[in-house]
Protein backbone atom coordinates (compact mmCIF):
# COMPACT_ATOMS: atom_id res chain seq x y z
CA UNK A 1 0.00 0.00 0.00
CA UNK A 2 2.55 2.50 0.98
CA UNK A 3 4.33 1.82 -2.55
CA UNK A 4 1.19 2.70 -4.17
CA UNK A 5 0.85 5.79 -2.62
CA UNK A 6 4.41 6.65 -3.48
CA UNK A 7 3.70 5.85 -6.55
CA UNK A 8 1.25 7.91 -7.29
CA UNK A 9 2.14 10.91 -5.54
CA UNK A 10 5.03 10.10 -7.72
CA UNK A 11 2.95 10.62 -10.98
CA UNK A 12 0.98 13.96 -9.62
CA UNK A 13 4.30 15.25 -9.26
CA UNK A 14 5.33 14.23 -12.76
CA UNK A 15 2.05 15.83 -13.81
CA UNK A 16 2.16 18.73 -11.99
CA UNK A 17 5.62 19.55 -13.57
CA UNK A 18 4.20 19.48 -16.91
CA UNK A 19 1.80 21.07 -16.95
CA UNK A 20 3.98 23.98 -15.32
CA UNK A 21 6.74 23.17 -18.49
CA UNK A 22 3.91 24.21 -20.81
CA UNK A 23 2.52 27.12 -18.98
CA UNK A 24 6.04 28.50 -18.78
CA UNK A 25 6.75 27.56 -22.66
CA UNK A 26 3.44 28.99 -23.46
CA UNK A 27 4.56 32.23 -21.83
CA UNK A 28 7.68 32.40 -23.17
CA UNK A 29 6.20 31.95 -26.77
CA UNK A 30 4.06 34.90 -26.39
CA UNK A 31 6.42 37.18 -24.96
CA UNK A 32 8.32 36.40 -27.68
CA UNK A 33 5.86 36.96 -30.03
CA UNK A 34 5.42 40.46 -28.11
CA UNK A 35 9.03 41.27 -28.32
CA UNK A 36 8.74 40.41 -32.42
CA UNK A 37 5.51 42.51 -32.64
CA UNK A 38 7.38 45.30 -30.73
CA UNK A 39 10.74 44.95 -32.77
CA UNK A 40 8.84 45.18 -36.05
CA UNK A 41 6.81 48.69 -35.18
CA UNK A 42 10.11 49.85 -33.63
CA UNK A 43 11.27 49.11 -37.07
CA UNK A 44 8.65 50.92 -39.11
CA UNK A 45 9.60 54.37 -37.11
CA UNK A 46 13.64 54.40 -37.90
CA UNK A 47 14.03 52.04 -40.84
CA UNK A 48 14.34 53.67 -44.22
CA UNK A 49 15.11 52.58 -47.99
CA UNK A 50 18.68 53.88 -47.34
CA UNK A 51 19.47 52.39 -44.08
CA UNK A 52 18.98 52.65 -40.40
CA UNK A 53 17.92 56.65 -38.57
CA UNK A 54 20.74 56.26 -35.87
CA UNK A 55 19.45 59.02 -33.45
CA UNK A 56 15.69 57.26 -33.93
CA UNK A 57 17.55 54.15 -33.05
CA UNK A 58 19.68 55.79 -29.67
CA UNK A 59 16.23 57.41 -29.16
CA UNK A 60 14.42 53.76 -28.66
CA UNK A 61 17.44 52.64 -25.65
CA UNK A 62 19.57 49.91 -25.68
CA UNK A 63 16.98 46.95 -25.34
CA UNK A 64 14.76 48.12 -28.25
CA UNK A 65 17.67 49.17 -30.30
CA UNK A 66 19.31 45.67 -30.43
CA UNK A 67 16.29 43.88 -30.65
CA UNK A 68 14.98 46.10 -34.07
CA UNK A 69 18.68 45.33 -35.49
CA UNK A 70 17.92 41.30 -34.84
CA UNK A 71 14.36 41.54 -36.41
CA UNK A 72 15.99 43.72 -39.25
CA UNK A 73 18.77 41.02 -39.68
CA UNK A 74 16.08 38.51 -39.93
CA UNK A 75 13.95 39.57 -42.14
CA UNK A 76 16.73 40.00 -44.87
CA UNK A 77 18.27 36.37 -44.52
CA UNK A 78 21.04 38.42 -42.77
CA UNK A 79 22.54 36.43 -40.01
CA UNK A 80 21.90 37.88 -36.83
CA UNK A 81 24.66 39.17 -34.71
CA UNK A 82 25.41 37.33 -31.28
CA UNK A 83 24.81 39.40 -27.83
CA UNK A 84 28.44 40.06 -27.35
CA UNK A 85 28.38 42.03 -31.00
CA UNK A 86 24.84 43.89 -30.07
CA UNK A 87 26.25 44.61 -26.83
CA UNK A 88 29.58 45.96 -28.78
CA UNK A 89 27.29 47.88 -31.53
CA UNK A 90 25.58 49.71 -28.34
CA UNK A 91 28.40 50.44 -26.86
CA UNK A 92 29.43 52.53 -29.91
CA UNK A 93 26.96 54.25 -31.77
CA UNK A 94 24.88 55.32 -28.37
CA UNK A 95 26.99 58.22 -27.84
CA UNK A 96 26.41 61.31 -30.16
CA UNK A 97 30.30 62.12 -29.98
CA UNK A 98 31.91 59.53 -31.16
CA UNK A 99 33.58 59.77 -34.26
CA UNK A 100 31.32 58.47 -37.15
CA UNK A 101 33.83 55.40 -38.25
CA UNK A 102 32.13 52.41 -37.35
CA UNK A 103 32.56 49.09 -39.16
CA UNK A 104 31.38 45.98 -36.59
CA UNK A 105 31.88 42.64 -38.66
CA UNK A 106 30.20 39.40 -38.23
CA UNK A 107 29.56 36.66 -39.89
CA UNK A 108 30.68 38.02 -43.69
CA UNK A 109 28.42 40.98 -42.64
CA UNK A 110 29.20 44.20 -41.44
CA UNK A 111 27.33 47.32 -40.01
CA UNK A 112 28.80 50.65 -40.54
CA UNK A 113 27.72 54.42 -40.17
CA UNK A 114 27.97 57.41 -42.58
CA UNK A 115 26.47 60.63 -41.54
CA UNK A 116 23.57 60.05 -39.66
CA UNK A 117 22.58 56.26 -40.98
CA UNK A 118 23.93 53.14 -40.16
CA UNK A 119 23.94 49.97 -42.80
CA UNK A 120 24.15 46.78 -42.34
CA UNK A 121 24.86 44.94 -45.46
CA UNK A 122 27.98 42.49 -46.79
CA UNK A 123 31.74 43.23 -45.42
CA UNK A 124 34.19 45.17 -47.83
CA UNK A 125 36.32 42.93 -49.12
CA UNK A 126 39.86 43.08 -50.45
CA UNK A 127 38.20 40.70 -54.01
CA UNK A 128 37.57 44.22 -55.55
CA UNK A 129 41.67 44.23 -56.06
CA UNK A 130 41.14 42.18 -58.83
CA UNK A 131 38.21 43.00 -60.43
CA UNK A 132 38.93 43.23 -64.24
CA UNK A 133 37.12 45.41 -66.63
CA UNK A 134 33.76 43.38 -68.42
CA UNK A 135 32.67 43.78 -71.93
CA UNK A 136 28.85 45.24 -72.72
CA UNK A 137 28.15 43.26 -75.58
CA UNK A 138 24.54 44.42 -76.49
CA UNK A 139 22.97 42.06 -73.18
CA UNK A 140 19.55 43.96 -71.59
CA UNK A 141 21.20 42.36 -68.38
CA UNK A 142 24.67 41.94 -67.43
CA UNK A 143 25.48 40.26 -64.32
CA UNK A 144 28.32 41.23 -62.44
CA UNK A 145 28.36 39.02 -59.40
CA UNK A 146 31.72 40.28 -58.03
CA UNK A 147 30.03 43.06 -57.03
CA UNK A 148 27.29 41.59 -56.33
CA UNK A 149 24.42 42.83 -58.57
CA UNK A 150 23.33 43.28 -61.93
CA UNK A 151 23.50 46.43 -65.00
CA UNK A 152 19.97 46.36 -66.54
CA UNK A 153 20.09 48.09 -70.29
CA UNK A 154 16.80 49.53 -71.40
CA UNK A 155 16.03 50.65 -74.94
CA UNK A 156 14.32 53.87 -75.19
CA UNK A 157 14.10 56.51 -77.67
CA UNK A 158 15.72 59.77 -76.90
CA UNK A 159 16.55 59.11 -73.47
CA UNK A 160 19.67 57.97 -71.50
CA UNK A 161 22.83 56.79 -73.55
CA UNK A 162 23.27 57.12 -77.23
CA UNK A 163 23.18 53.63 -79.24
CA UNK A 164 25.00 55.04 -81.98
CA UNK A 165 27.63 56.41 -80.29
CA UNK A 166 28.33 53.66 -78.12
CA UNK A 167 29.39 51.59 -80.73
CA UNK A 168 32.12 54.11 -81.64
CA UNK A 169 34.28 51.75 -79.47
CA UNK A 170 34.33 48.65 -76.72
CA UNK A 171 32.01 49.33 -74.23
CA UNK A 172 33.42 48.28 -70.55
CA UNK A 173 32.24 48.02 -66.91
CA UNK A 174 35.13 49.18 -64.70
CA UNK A 175 35.57 50.61 -61.19
CA UNK A 176 36.55 53.44 -59.85
CA UNK A 177 40.16 54.47 -59.07
CA UNK A 178 39.71 58.06 -58.55
CA UNK A 179 40.05 61.31 -59.64
CA UNK A 180 36.72 60.46 -62.19
CA UNK A 181 34.79 63.66 -63.52
CA UNK A 182 31.29 63.40 -65.02
CA UNK A 183 29.74 66.30 -66.93
CA UNK A 184 25.84 65.61 -66.85
CA UNK A 185 25.38 69.09 -68.34
CA UNK A 186 26.34 71.26 -71.04
CA UNK A 187 26.34 74.41 -69.11
CA UNK A 188 27.98 72.69 -66.09
CA UNK A 189 31.15 72.29 -65.05
CA UNK A 190 32.57 68.47 -64.81
CA UNK A 191 32.71 67.58 -61.34
CA UNK A 192 34.38 64.46 -59.55
CA UNK A 193 32.14 61.27 -58.55
CA UNK A 194 33.33 62.02 -55.00
CA UNK A 195 31.47 65.53 -54.87
CA UNK A 196 28.62 64.12 -56.62
CA UNK A 197 28.41 60.49 -54.17
CA UNK A 198 28.52 63.03 -51.43
CA UNK A 199 25.66 65.02 -52.86
CA UNK A 200 23.36 61.81 -53.14
CA UNK A 201 24.78 60.59 -49.57
CA UNK A 202 26.48 57.16 -51.12
CA UNK A 203 28.39 56.10 -48.12
CA UNK A 204 32.20 55.44 -48.85
CA UNK A 205 32.05 51.74 -49.10
CA UNK A 206 29.86 51.73 -51.93
CA UNK A 207 31.48 53.71 -53.91
CA UNK A 208 34.14 51.38 -54.30
CA UNK A 209 32.18 48.26 -55.79
CA UNK A 210 30.07 50.62 -58.10
CA UNK A 211 29.93 50.25 -62.09
CA UNK A 212 30.94 52.93 -63.87
CA UNK A 213 30.38 52.24 -67.91
CA UNK A 214 33.31 53.38 -70.59
CA UNK A 215 33.56 53.63 -74.51
CA UNK A 216 37.03 53.35 -75.03
CA UNK A 217 38.58 55.58 -72.82
CA UNK A 218 35.78 57.94 -71.98
CA UNK A 219 33.43 57.92 -68.60
CA UNK A 220 29.54 58.12 -70.44
CA UNK A 221 27.60 56.93 -67.52
CA UNK A 222 27.55 56.00 -64.07
CA UNK A 223 24.17 54.42 -62.99
CA UNK A 224 21.92 56.17 -60.21
CA UNK A 225 24.12 59.34 -61.16
CA UNK A 226 23.35 59.75 -65.08
CA UNK A 227 25.27 60.42 -68.64
CA UNK A 228 27.97 62.02 -69.52
CA UNK A 229 26.30 64.97 -71.58
CA UNK A 230 27.63 64.32 -74.71
CA UNK A 231 26.98 60.73 -74.96
CA UNK A 232 23.14 61.81 -74.33
CA UNK A 233 20.77 60.36 -76.90
CA UNK A 234 18.92 63.07 -78.67
CA UNK A 235 15.61 63.32 -79.13
CA UNK A 236 14.40 60.49 -82.07
CA UNK A 237 17.46 58.55 -81.63
CA UNK A 238 17.99 54.94 -79.91
CA UNK A 239 18.88 55.24 -76.39
CA UNK A 240 19.53 52.80 -73.29
CA UNK A 241 19.29 53.69 -69.91
CA UNK A 242 21.86 52.21 -67.85
CA UNK A 243 20.21 50.70 -64.14
CA UNK A 244 22.30 49.14 -61.18
CA UNK A 245 20.37 46.70 -59.39
CA UNK A 246 22.20 45.24 -56.24
CA UNK A 247 21.18 41.26 -55.76
CA UNK A 248 20.98 41.91 -51.99
CA UNK A 249 17.27 41.76 -50.54
CA UNK A 250 15.26 45.47 -49.71
CA UNK A 251 12.06 43.70 -48.11
CA UNK A 252 9.67 45.80 -45.64
CA UNK A 253 10.20 45.11 -42.18
CA UNK A 254 6.91 45.42 -41.23
CA UNK A 255 5.56 43.00 -43.35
Amino acid sequence: RRHTRCSRDWSSDVCSSDLAIGRSAAILGEAAELIEVLGRQDAEQVVTEDGIDLPGLRALGEARARNVLRVYCRVRDIPSPGHARLLEIWRQIRDPRRDSRICIEWNGYALMRYRSKIHIEKAPGDALQDFEPVAWDGETCLPLLPLGGELSFRPEEGRGLSVDRLRSAPVLVRLRSGGERLQMEANRPRRTLKNLWQERGMPPWRRDRHPLLYCGEELVSVPGLGEDHRWRARPGERGVIVSWRPYERRENVSG
